[in-house]
C-alpha cells in the first residue's frame, strides 16, 4: 500500500484486522471479498494487499473516487459500484468468500437490512465469513431526533456530521436472530465483541457503543 498518497481513511478498523488474521485470511490469497459501504476502501486495501479480489459498494461517488485512487496507486485491482443500500443489490458476478458490513447497515432501515443480507446470501459461498458492525441502544445517538421506526431515528444532531441521517440501533439478541434468519448462521458460530468508548467533539464528550459479530455461514 502507498500510504502517503492514499486518500480518505488509510487504515482498517482494529476488529476487521483482528478477524482477518484470526480467521486465517492472510493465507487465503485469491479469495473474493464483498464490502457493503466500502467508503475510501480502507478495509478492501488490506485484503488486496494479500492477493484478494475485492468488490466494494458505496452510495458516495466521492468516496468511491478515493477508493479507486487508493487501489490504483497501490497497484491493486478491484470492482467498485456506486449504489444506495436502500435499494436491492446490483448485479454481482462473483460468489464471495467474505462479506463485510463494517459501518453501513445502521444507516439503513431494519427491513432493508434484512433484505440486503438475504440478497447477499445468494452471492456467498458455503462457509463464507460474514462480518457485521452495528450500533447498540446505549450509544449517545439513541433517541436524538425523529422516531421513524423501531429503535430508529432520523438524527437532529450536527456534531457528528450525521444530522438528518437515519440511525438504527439493534440489541445483541436481535442481531443474532437477524444473522440466523438471513444467512442461516447459528449463534454458536459467532464471535461477538462489544465496544464502548468516548470521543471528543468540540466541547462535548460523547459515548459510542458498537457491536461486532462475525462468523461463517453454513
Amino acid at each position: 500500500m502507498n500510504l502517503p498518497e492514499m486518500q480518505g481513511m488509510r487504515f482498517p478498523s482494529d476488529t476487521v484486522i483482528r478477524m482477518f488474521y484470526k480467521e486465517g485470511l492472510a493465507d487465503q490469497s485469491h479469495g473474493k471479498v464483498l464490502e457493503l459501504g466500502c467508503g475510501a476502501g480502507n478495509h478492501l486495501m488490506m485484503f488486496a494487499a494479500y492477493g484478494w479480489h475485492v468488490t466494494g459498494i458505496d452510495y458516495s461517488a466521492k468516496s468511491l473516487a478515493m477508493a479507486q485512487h487508493n487501489i490504483q496507486i497501490s497497484g491493486y485491482q478491484g470492482v467498485l459500484l456506486e449504489h444506495d443500500l436502500n435499494h436491492p443489490l446490483p448485479t454481482l458476478n462473483n460468489q464471495f468468500d467474505v462479506l463485510l458490513a463494517p459501518s453501513s447497515l445502521y444507516y439503513v432501515s431494519r427491513e432493508h437490512t434484512f433484505d440486503r443480507l438475504t440478497e447477499a446470501n445468494r452471492h456467498l459461498k458455503s462457509g463464507a465469513l460474514v462480518y457485521l458492525r452495528m450500533r447498540l441502544p446505549d450509544d449517545h445517538r439513541y433517541g436524538r431526533g425523529s422516531l421513524v421506526g423501531q429503535s430508529s431515528w432520523k438524527l437532529d444532531i450536527g456534531y457528528t456530521g450525521e444530522g438528518g441521517l437515519l440511525n438504527v440501533f439493534w440489541t445483541e439478541h436481535e442481531l443474532i436472530d437477524l444473522l440466523g434468519e438471513t444467512l442461516g448462521m447459528p449463534a454458536d458460530a459467532l464471535t461477538i465483541l462489544k465496544m464502548t468508548y468516548e470521543n471528543r467533539q468540540d466541547s462535548l464528550t460523547i459515548r459510542n457503543s458498537d457491536i461486532v459479530l462475525w462468523g461463517r455461514k453454513p
